[in-house]
């Protein structure tokens, strides 16, 4: 329901902001009808961000247990020189999988817009854990690319989708560094938009993991 509400909400804002380009330059339109229209726009923009963060927590749909992982103890094999490469099948429409030695995860993203996009989140985000704990960086460093520390063994990364006889590859960490895109940043921080601006600015406790995060917690120093 929300998906669909999420979607309509998207080609409303696009149809409305058509027509208020189109009609903006006709003279005889009055000011407070353009006045109207552009605070319309950005109510719906508004609307979209919430729906956006609202339906992205609810994925994977599946149970925690399929896909969670501590990725500093993981034992993931390197299929390049000092590159690590994850490999995901489609096994239903939108329900992808991963074995990577002893390591199986499942993530069902039926519905969800930017399954890829919240694939390379997830993993992007266990990278950053590791470093954002060892330096005990600052909150909101979650949330965009990250020079990795040394001790971070995860240098370079590529995640590899398998998809009606396609391969897409994304390389999400390149030479120590990730890369956070516009989409993965609003993915990343979704869970957190409640938090009061202040607190995201406070330094981590060492401590945050995948639980914290999917429970929308800050794990800050007291």
């Amino acid at each position: 329901m929300l998906s669909r509400l999420w979607y309509i909400t998207i080609s409303v804002t696009l149809c409305a902001s058509i027509s208020i380009c189109t009609f903006w330059f006709i003279n005889d339109m009055p000011v407070g009808i353009k006045a109207i229209g552009i605070c319309l726009i950005l109510l719906s923009i508004a609307i979209i961000g919430v729906l956006f963060c609202v339906i992205t927590g609810r994925y994977p749909r599946n149970n925690k247990q399929e896909f969670l992982c501590d990725f500093k103890k993981a034992h993931f094999e390197c299929h390049e020189t000092g590159c690590y490469i994850f490999e995901l099948e489609m096994a239903d429409k939108n329900v992808w999988i991963m074995h990577c030695g002893e390591v199986f995860m499942r993530f069902d993203m039926r519905g969800y817009m930017f399954p890829k996009a919240y694939i390379c989140t997830f993993f992007i985000l266990n990278i950053h854990y590791i470093t954002l704990n060892a330096l005990h960086l600052k909150f909101f460093r979650l949330f965009y690319s990250l020079k990795l520390d040394e001790k971070n063994k995860y240098k370079n990364v590529k995640l590899i989708f398998k998809y009606n006889g396609k391969r897409k590859t994304y390389q999400i960490v390149k030479n120590g560094k990730s890369k956070v895109t516009i989409l993965r940043h609003m993915i990343l921080a979704s869970p957190y938009q409640s938090l009061c601006g202040g607190l995201i600015f406070k330094r981590t406790d060492g401590k945050m993991n995948d639980e914290d995060y999917m429970k929308g917690s800050s794990r800050v120093m007291k």
